[in-house]
């Protein structure tokens, strides 16, 4: 069958161009050179998800009308992905979700498809009655599988529900693998799934289908193996796969050989020689000459791998420095040599008493040191203690090391400290984190002002401590409070309202009306006896209901006026109300914004845990879940939205997994929180992008991937903010302190991270020895001095696997020479 690509293309159109690039590249791959697989391997928040569902669309309609149709697609995703994928998939809202893009007539044979996902979690999931074909039973036509990968190893367990048994041996149209890497170990009971025997060969009898697609952000950080298990997934033929995993292995050493080469300046000559090499490599002959006919690295990857990275201007990057006693920014470029630039900053200085507590503390942690040594224990210097000091101190107080009490210098140290926070002291960072804060909120509030239907971009702040946690919400609360009330009253009263009580009275008559109509609808639908019995979930909950007449409707609608009396709501309202002249906004008008913010999502939530009570939901709970169960958990999920409404939030392992996704669902809203401190537990999996602008690194990961991790958050597929500008990030480092080491050090590891490939590359992943026992307290603030790579080093030997634009000329695959650099 003849394809026209262009053709087909046209009746799609992602929100950005690299994605059509990677989809235009995907199906030249499928249809063209008539692949079986592809990999999509964008940078984290390039879009890979859509980008996935767009080639399944547009294989859809190339099918479509043929003897091969596409009517089966299995999305594979861990657990805790599934609601992501589902409301992608899903969502008709218009401002998020894939079906914005397939909206029109002709799509709606492809959009009933997505509307019938079947979301399989557990052996007992599973609905319909599926068809036999093949001589063999296969699940249902014309719908889309989301599936737990393990449950994809255990289709044959006796008290699995007959869907289940059945995934396995269902002829898939297409697969979609969602963190594909995750199933390239064979030592893993995960890589079953596509290696039944975990071995290379047992591919052929893993899961398969006509096209494969797997997703995965960090492809080099495999090992060659298992970035060859990642090309084997895709279906990649034996003999490319052979070529690609010698020229992996050559091309890792000589990167190996070009890193330990690093303290040379790049005019050396054998920097520059090892430099040449890898560009014959990646361009010319991937084999080193061992195999005539071998084209290079790169061209062999682009076949099956495409990758889209980042904008550098997409993010703009900033050292928080005090001058004439306030706080600046001070920008700067990633890949820079930060040297220079941190060695003529003021930073955030320490000075006085926090000088005092700082140095003391390091001759504490030489004491520390010099104690095991005599006692022949392990030396208990961590660098964590020293990093408690200059985080918080409220940390520095629950500090181990300041239990010590036979350590000499401890007493005056624990003193000073007790002093400081009996007079009310802030730590010089918290300070700092403040006064950007506040900068940060002068500068929204003047920009939405002027400009009608904005709304205030939000803050990320990343901290990994726990007691500094807590310390940052109290000292940023007042901050906030003080900057946005007098704004929200300010806004409310251009609307109209006298002030925001008058406007709260509003809304509770607004949602009186809403609940009114739920009442109705549902009493209707499912009769009072039903309704009665939703009392059952509030059992554990005795504050929800305060009176034997009330039911779930009655306690979800307290629940929502709370969350609808939250400033930030009302500045939400106040500026969605026509211009009046002064006169008070009409009732109909404010009933139409809360029942679009909050009525609709209400009462269907409300329609899906009554159905569930009521049994009348089709394919009925099964298994080990009887309906309250279910019918509790589904209203936990929509209680705790409406609940959090404070300015600042916390977002860390301290709160349930609910109270978290309640607060990453309003953080994605123009609710509070306005500011969410992210521990560990946010730096991956979620997507925080939608109102948010500002990343604030508080403190710094050894770890460049986890400081990307984190930046992904917000850089990503579906920022609002986006025409407003790039992601603004800012650094907060103490002047002449350990911090500055961490600093220099994931920097410049950042640079050699996105060169390197396999154990070179997962070398970087590890934090230097930060407990080393040789190491002293008094050389731990020293600068780590390591060579970096010019931009013509970078140039010649980074893969580049971007989807190149069909009316770009192909580059040109001669190996480069190195000028020397005087």
């Amino acid at each position: 069958m003849m394809v026209d690509i262009d053709k087909l293309l046209s009746h799609i159109s992602l929100a950005r161009d690299n994605q059509m690039l990677a989809v235009r590249a995907a199906l030249d791959a499928l249809l063209v050179r008539e692949q079986s697989g592809i990999v999509l391997a964008d940078e984290v928040g390039c879009g890979k998800t859509y980008e996935a569902l767009g080639i399944t669309a547009l294989l859809w309609r190339h099918f479509r009308g043929t003897r091969q149709p596409i009517q089966r697609v299995l999305v594979v995703a861990e657990r805790a992905l599934m609601s992501k994928w589902r409301r992608e998939i899903t969502s008709t809202s218009g401002e998020a979700g894939f079906q914005q893009y397939v909206s029109t007539a002709d799509w709606k044979a492809f959009s009933d498809m997505l509307r019938h996902v079947e979301e399989i979690g557990k052996r007992s999931d599973g609905k319909g009655s599926g068809v036999l074909e093949g001589g063999k039973h296969q699940v249902p036509r014309g719908r889309m599988y989301l599936v737990k990968p393990l449950l994809l190893t255990e289709s044959n367990s006796h008290d699995a529900s007959p869907i289940v048994r059945w995934l396995r041996q269902t002829d898939w149209d297409v697969v979609i693998v969602d963190e594909a890497h995750h199933f390239t170990n064979l030592k893993t009971e995960r890589s079953r799934v596509f290696f039944p025997e975990q071995t290379a060969e047992s591919r052929r009898e893993g899961l398969s289908a006509r096209f494969t697609l797997a997703l995965t952000a960090t492809p080099f950080q495999l090992e060659i193996k298992e970035m060859v298990n990642l090309l084997r997934i895709a279906g990649a033929c034996d003999e490319d796969l052979d070529r690609i995993e010698d020229g992996l292995s050559r091309y890792e050493r000589a990167l190996g050989h070009f890193h330990n080469k690093r303290n040379f300046l790049p005019a050396h000559e054998g920097r520059r020689e090892v430099v040449e090499r890898l560009n014959e490599l990646r361009l010319r002959d991937a084999s080193c000459g061992q195999r005539p006919g071998t084209p290079g690295l790169q061209p062999l990857l682009r076949r099956y791998l495409i990758r889209n990275v980042k904008d550098e201007n997409l993010r703009r990057y900033a050292l928080t420095e005090k001058r004439n006693g306030g706080y600046v920014a001070r920008g700067f470029k990633k890949l820079d040599d930060m040297r220079p630039v941190v060695k003529e900053s003021p930073l955030i200085p320490l000075e006085g008493e926090d000088t005092w507590v700082y140095l003391h503390l390091r001759d504490v942690l030489v004491d520390a040191q010099q104690a095991s040594k005599k006692e022949k224990e392990d030396s208990s210097f961590v660098a964590g203690d020293l990093r408690q000091c200059l985080s918080s101190y409220e940390q520095l107080g629950g500090s181990s090391i300041l239990k010590k009490e036979t350590l000499p210098r401890v007493a005056e140290t624990r003193a000073a400290l007790d002093r400081l926070q009996a007079t009310g002291h802030v730590h010089p960072k918290i300070a700092a984190l403040r006064s950007v804060v506040e900068g940060i909120l002068d500068r929204e509030i003047e920009r939405v002002r002027r400009q009608p239907g904005a709304t205030l971009n939000k803050i990320l702040v990343f901290n990994t401590l726990m007691r500094t946690a807590g310390a940052l919400k109290a000292a940023l609360e007042e901050v906030v409070a003080d900057q946005v009330k007098p704004f929200v009253e300010e806004q409310v009263r251009a609307a109209g309202w006298a002030k925001p009580s008058a406007a709260q009275a509003a809304v509770r008559r607004a949602l009186d009306e809403e609940r009114r109509l739920t009442h109705d609808e549902l009493r209707k639908k499912f009769g009072r006896d039903t309704l009665d019995r939703t009392r059952v979930l509030l059992d554990a909950s005795a504050d929800e209901a305060q009176d034997d007449k009330g039911d779930l409707i009655d306690a979800m609608f307290r629940r929502a006026s709370r969350h609808c009396a939250q400033p930030l709501f009302l500045l939400h309202l106040a500026r969605s109300m026509k211009p009046s002249r002064g006169a008070r906004p009409a009732d109909a008008d404010v009933r139409t914004f809360v029942r679009t913010q909050v009525g609709d999502r209400l009462r269907e939530k409300l329609d899906e845990i009554v159905r569930i009570l009521a049994g009348t939901e089709q394919g009925e709970a099964s298994g080990e879940d009887d309906p309250v169960e279910q019918a509790r958990r589904a209203w936990g999920g929509i209680k705790e939205v409406y609940s959090a409404h404070d300015y600042v939030a916390r977002f860390d392992g301290e709160q349930a997994s609910a109270e978290r996704e309640a607060r990453r669902e309003n953080f994605n809203h123009p609710y509070a929180p306005l500011v969410l401190l992210v521990s560990r537990v946010g730096e991956e999996g979620i997507d925080l992008q939608r109102h948010t602008r500002y990343v604030l690194h508080y403190d710094v990961e050894w770890n460049p991937a986890k400081m990307e991790q984190r930046e992904g958050r917000v850089d990503r597929e579906g920022r609002t903010t986006a025409n407003e500008g790039p992601v603004e990030v800012h650094f907060f480092l103490l002047k002449d302190t350990y911090e500055e080491r961490i600093f220099h050090t994931v920097m410049q590891r950042d640079a050699w991270f996105q060169v390197l490939i396999g154990s070179k590359r997962k070398a970087l992943l590890k934090g230097p020895a930060e407990e080393d026992p040789e190491q002293t307290a008094a050389d731990v603030d020293a600068v780590e001095e390591k060579g970096r790579m010019t931009p013509e080093e970078r140039e010649m030997v980074m893969i580049d696997l971007r989807p190149l634009d069909p009316s770009q000329r192909p580059r040109r695959a001669e190996p480069r020479t190195i000028g020397l650099r005087r």
